[in-house]
C-alpha cells in the first residue's frame, strides 16, 4: 500500500514521529504527548515538531520510494530528531540565548537526520535506527 505524499501526509507523520518518543504510533496518542511537552515547555514542544518535520522532509526527498514513504509514515523516520531539537531547543545541552538558539536545534536536526539515512542503509533489515 502507498501512501499519497501531500502536506497532511507531512505534518501526521510528523507528529506520529513526536509520538514515537514514547512508542506512541496513534495520531491522537501523538498530539497527547505533545500537548504533554508543551505543558513543561513551549520552546521544547515546537522544537521537537520542527525536528520531525524536518527529518519528514528531508526523508521524502532523500529517498522518496514507497518503501521510505511506509517507513516516515509510522513516524520511525522522525523520532530521533525529535529529541535533538527537543534537547537543543529546551538548553539541556547548552544556553545560547543569542540568535544561535534556533541555529544549533536545526543543524542538529539535519545532522541526526543524516545520521539515521546512513545508519539505516547499512542495516540489514527494517529496524528502527539508534532506538535503544
Amino acid at each position: 500500500m502507498t501512501q499519497e505524499v501531500d502536506v497532511g501526509f507531512v505534518f501526521r507523520s510528523a507528529t506520529v514521529g513526536v509520538g514515537q518518543v514514547v512508542f506512541v504510533d496513534t495520531l491522537a496518542g501523538s498530539i497527547l504527548c505533545l500537548l504533554a511537552i508543551a505543558t513543561y515547555t513551549r520552546m521544547g514542544a515546537f522544537g521537537c515538531l520542527v525536528g520531525s518535520l524536518i527529518a519528514t522532509c528531508i526523508g521524502l526527498f532523500v529517498a522518496p520510494d514507497a518503501a521510505t514513504a511506509e517507513y516516515i509514515a509510522s513516524g520511525r523516520f522522525s523520532f530521533n530528531t525529535a529529541l535533538a531539537c527537543l534537547s537543543f531547543a529546551n538548553g539541556v545541552f547548552i544556553k545560547l540565548n543569542t540568535a544561535m538558539d534556533f541555529f544549533v536545534p536545526l543543524v542538529g536536526a539535519i545532522f541526526t537526520t543524516m545520521c539515521q539515512i546512513v545508519l539505516r542503509n547499512m542495516l540489514p533489515a527494517d529496524l528502527p535506527v539508534l532506538a535503544f
